[in-house]
């Protein structure tokens, strides 16, 4: 097992230090950026819908005069509370709406229902960058990553949801044992993406094979798991708490920090996936 991880790890930081990997962490960092921004828009834009349609129900009840909701704006609103002793609310206020871009309401709405889909499509691309990547590989392999990509796409799609929807079963049942079931789940799960993406496997048969690699190479398996947990617990959890004692991150500098545990986390996934199944290419 020692030498499995320490190819993999190897595998890992050679193929993320090519120009292959780092044009897929900047693709990533690209969408998560925006993905950002889209969701400042998002929020600025339902306090402005919702100021155009219940604005007049907003003054009544909080700041104490009868107006119609359409003589409500949001520069209205915002002296309003400065005025009547609400600085905090208004600067809120002011900040949320003139962050983003200038989208309408709806527009927004499409663009976040569409990002989960276009997030999976991402990592379907990196899998397979990532598995071609090498010190010597200029650029993406084009031809590589778009070979039979609807199918590979919307298997992945799938067999991703249906995983998880185990993984989330498992972790509320076995809430009482300490989420065990969830994560061995999660573990027996691990290589789904992979097997569809770079062996082609169906639905099933990307469950099956993945646990079927969970049962074979248990231990490293677990070591591989152990690495992109704590990295996803860290990026998430440990970042927030520590910003209680040092200066915050600012949200884009957070973003690109995320976005290296993602790709790092793929990465090595993948390169594991192919220590296992491919030696020679590992």
């Amino acid at each position: 097992m020692g030498l499995e991880i320490k190819q993999t790890l190897e595998g890992t930081v050679q193929r993320l230090a090519s120009p292959t990997g780092l044009l897929v962490f900047v693709g990533f960092a690209a969408f998560r950026l925006f993905e950002m921004v889209m969701y400042e828009t998002a929020w600025g834009a339902a306090i402005e819908w919702t100021i155009d349609n219940y604005g007049g129900q907003i003054a009544r009840q909080y700041l104490g005069y009868d107006v119609r909701d359409s003589q409500v704006t949001v520069e209205r609103l915002h002296m309003e509370l400065l005025q009547h002793g609400y600085p905090e609310a208004a600067a809120f206020l002011q900040q949320a709406t003139s962050s983003g871009l200038d989208l309408s309401l709806p527009v927004v709405l499409a663009f976040l229902v569409a990002f989960p889909f276009v997030a999976d499509l991402l990592h379907v691309l990196g899998v397979r960058a990532i598995a071609a990547a090498g010190p010597d590989t200029d650029g993406l392999p084009t031809g590589e990553l778009l070979s039979g990509l609807p199918v590979v796409y919307l298997r992945s799609l799938v067999a991703n949801f249906l995983a998880w929807l185990c993984i989330a079963l498992g972790l509320v049942l076995g809430s009482v044992l300490l989420f065990v079931p969830g994560l061995l789940l999660a573990m027996a799960f691990l290589f789904v993406r992979q097997r569809i993406v770079l062996d082609g496997d169906g639905i099933v048969a990307s469950l099956s094979n993945s646990y079927g690699l969970f049962r074979e190479h248990l231990g490293t398996v677990l070591v591989v798991f152990g690495i992109t947990l704590f990295l996803g617990v860290f990026s998430t959890w440990g970042i927030s708490l520590g910003s209680g004692f040092v200066a915050p991150m600012p949200g884009w500098l957070y973003k690109l920090f995320t976005t290296g545990v993602i790709v790092f986390n793929m990465a090595l996934i993948t390169s594991a996936y192919l220590q296992f199944e491919r030696p020679s290419a590992a």
